[in-house]
């Protein structure tokens, strides 16, 4: 199929940052770029012609870093993106208990302000929304929840989980984790409807590409989707469990074939936590709590073993790294490795505790800084 958008203003983003009038598409891919009477003249009969009317067009829009399931999951649950006070998002959590149309309650994206104010959300709080029904609040990084009592008990998450608190319904690092994986197996038949319902928002924003991070069973389910998925997806498989990594790779290899839409690319692994619950890896202690520097989650040589399977396999590794210990750490990993099929470049998510020598060993050894100063999906 062949197509012409004339009579536009083209943004190019080539290095000479020129502006053209038309763009020719045959077989979904662009294959020339200039003006209006050269175009026309490559036409043809067969092609469909269509006038822009002066209006802008632009290269698709590449998000590197996302979770397309938790977006789609808004569509879905409550979505308490936009919520001011912790009043405002429990009233949203008491309206969908109301209506309890879901085996559990989840209000996804909260912003950090909810647990900020002193009458934070916590189990308490949505204990008086209900005790009879499993409540959850995830907050937009997807690292930090609340939890109310009926839900710790029901997905049996009573016992103390590092980094987590049971008694106040808060469950950061391993805790997290853990409830994301009970969410992956709890939401399977809703995972495909998600995954278009968020797909389907994107390319409304003009996003075309994405760089997905998603559990073992949701890979699946972006590989079920086949014309429905909008978005050409480079699909990293999420597995913090090393005595499972291997295993899932494997499948993940036999059973997703690359396509024009969906490719899958390689594994994201955790250096560290996150500042906000006091778990990044850091040299030196935080104000807050003089005893604690954060954790570093991988063991020395644990990654370059690792990132030396993967590559020879023609897998990516992204690691989420964001203190300055973390993101050290998995320099030396990666830099120790690096005469390991050099095609293959590694990555390191956020990267927000970095200095400028990082930087500069991160170039010297190509490994691309993945940093979301705004991570849209």
């Amino acid at each position: 199929m062949e197509k012409l958008f004339y009579n536009g203003n083209v943004i190019t983003l080539n290095k000479r940052r020129d502006l053209q009038e038309a763009v020719y598409v045959c077989n979904d891919k662009i294959v020339k770029v200039g003006n209006n009477q050269d175009l026309f003249e490559a036409s043809t009969e067969k092609t469909e012609k269509i006038d822009l009317k002066g209006k802008t067009l632009i290269p698709g829009i590449i998000d590197s870093h996302t979770h397309l399931s938790s977006m789609g999951f808004t569509f879905i649950y409550s979505n308490l993106s936009q919520v001011k006070t912790v009043e405002e998002g429990l009233a949203i959590l008491s309206d969908a208990v109301a209506s309890h149309n879901t085996e559990v309650i989840i209000g996804f994206n909260c912003p950090n302000l909810l647990w900020a104010d002193k009458a934070y959300i916590s189990r308490k709080t949505l204990d008086n929304i209900s005790n009879k029904i499993p409540v959850m609040a995830i907050r937009a990084d997807g690292h930090f929840m609340a939890l109310n009592g009926k839900a710790i008990e029901k997905y049996g998450l009573e016992n103390n989980i590092r980094g987590s608190n049971p008694k106040e319904g808060i469950f950061t690092e391993e805790g997290a984790k853990k409830i994301w994986k009970i969410l992956g197996d709890l939401n399977n038949d809703k995972i495909e409807e998600a995954l278009i319902a968020a797909s389907e928002y994107a390319v409304s924003q003009g996003i075309t590409s994405i760089h997905d991070f998603a559990i073992y069973s949701n890979c699946f389910a972006f590989s079920k989707l086949g014309p429905r998925l909008r978005l050409r997806t480079n699909l990293f498989l999420w597995e913090n469990d090393r005595s499972l990594l291997d295993i899932r790779i494997k499948e993940l290899k036999n059973n997703i074939k690359d396509s024009n839409m969906l490719k899958f690319g390689g594994v994201k692994l955790f250096a560290d936590g996150v500042i906000d619950d006091r778990s990044a890896a850091n040299y030196s202690p935080y104000n807050q709590d003089l005893k604690n520097s954060g954790n570093l989650l991988l063991k020395k040589g644990e990654l370059r073993e690792i990132t030396g399977d993967c590559n020879r396999d023609g897998l990516q590794v992204a690691v989420h790294a964001i203190g300055e210990k973390a993101i050290e750490y998995v320099i030396d990993e990666y830099e120790n490795r690096r005469t390991i099929n050099n095609d293959v470049r590694n990555r390191i998510e956020h990267l927000e505790l970095a200095d400028v020598e990082h930087f500069r060993r991160m170039a010297e050894c190509n490994i691309i800084a993945s940093m979301q100063f705004f991570r849209f999906i």
